[in-house]
């Protein structure tokens, strides 16, 4: 079949005549941990319940908040915000078919949305969007392309998230538990390993001060080992004229604040960062940093036990200089960095080929819908 026949065979229909929408009832803390049932509310994850409602195969849209959208087949039951999507006809308007137009469609909807700080969307947004149709034969066509393509991503993403176990395991085959001690190692506080210093924010009323070519981070910006740029630059007389400094290369960085609390990386470029932020150059005839990057990481939850704050947690200066981290023989440490900064950049190029990999899959998305999948 060529591209131009497919073209020819599409129709384009609205969304409410092809499908039946209805919401959830339940709301949100109706989710029991251990509930037998998926509960579909606006987040990304779903929640799970003890009953259900409903019983289908279906697509789910999150009608307010993070707006996304969801496929699922089975017993189920649903937040009051979420759109419960199911085909009129599926011998003439495949379900999984649907899902994948509505993955792509849902950042028209995005757009679409009203509201102040919760966006929401109506049903008209859903019922009135404008679905290309072709044949039913093509829509399962359609949708056995896109899943390999998605499978492949899902294979990738796993694949990383080993690498990232690996490094785990092999941190706690080498020195066990950081919290626990299993192997009784010396300890000692993160303050005696480096001078700990917090960051600043330069005033944003002063234009001079920002827009400058020095990297300043925020602890949104601490999501990997390495670090090599920032979203915001500073100049060099916000940090002549600010608490905001230079921040020498190879320092640590951790988070203090909420939920970036212990957020951490290692700059690899000289750079700047706001208060929310602690920083040391760690004595490298003591400890390796990327060991105590590591130590600090896997221990995480049992350090951030210790913020304090009601409705926001965090962690100080004082409290950051204070943790404990285990200390083996510096040639132990340097091993296990050695193995962890092999394991990054095989991280690294297992990241570059799932950017390939998405840009494949979005590639196919925006085809599919088109007529050209098959070209």
């Amino acid at each position: 079949m060529t591209g131009k026949s497919l073209i020819d065979e599409f129709k384009i229909q609205k969304l409410g005549d092809l499908v039946n929408i209805k919401t959830g009832k339940l709301d949100a803390n109706a989710s029991s941990e251990n509930g037998k049932y998926p509960f579909f509310t606006c987040s990304i994850t779903p929640l799970r319940i003890d009953t259900y409602s409903y019983d289908c195969e279906c697509v789910l849209v999150a009608g307010n908040g993070d707006l996304n959208v969801k496929y699922y087949n089975g017993k189920f039951d649903a937040y009051q915000r979420t759109y419960i999507i199911e085909s009129k006809d599926k011998l003439y308007f495949d379900t999984k078919y649907l899902y994948y137009f509505m993955s792509k469609y849902i950042d028209i909807l995005r757009n679409q949305s009203i509201g102040g700080v919760i966006k929401y969307i109506k049903l008209g947004n859903l019922t009135e969007a404008k679905v290309p149709v072709p044949k039913i034969e093509t829509q399962k066509k359609i949708v056995e392309v896109l899943e390999r393509a998605e499978k492949a991503l899902e294979k990738r993403i796993e694949a990383i998230k080993l690498l990232d176990e690996l490094v785990k395991s092999k941190f706690i085959e080498m020195f066990g538990d950081p919290v626990l001690n299993s192997m009784n190692l010396p300890k000692v506080e993160l303050g005696k390993l480096g001078d700990w210093k917090t960051g600043g924010t330069p005033s944003r009323s002063n234009n001079d001060y920002f827009n400058g070519n020095i990297p300043w981070l925020s602890s949104g910006e601490l999501n990997n080992i390495y670090c090599y740029g920032s979203t915001e630059m500073v100049t060099e007389l916000a940090i002549k004229e600010s608490a905001a400094k230079i921040i020498e290369k190879g320092s640590l960085l951790l988070g203090m604040y909420d939920t970036a609390a212990l957020k951490s990386t290692i700059n690899m470029i000289e750079c700047s960062c706001n208060q929310a932020i602690a920083y040391a150059k760690l004595d490298e005839k003591l400890v390796n940093t990327v060991y105590i990057y590591y130590c600090i990481q896997i221990g995480k939850d049992f350090y951030k036990s210790q913020q304090r704050g009601v409705r926001q947690k965090n962690l100080n200066l004082s409290m950051i200089k204070g943790l404990e981290v285990l200390m083996p023989d510096l040639e132990l440490q340097n091993k296990f960095a050695n193995f962890a900064n092999q394991v990054h950049k095989l991280k690294l190029k297992m990241e570059e080929s799932l950017k390939e990999l998405e840009d494949n899959f979005n590639s196919l998305m925006q085809r599919a819908f088109k007529g050209e999948i098959f070209k």
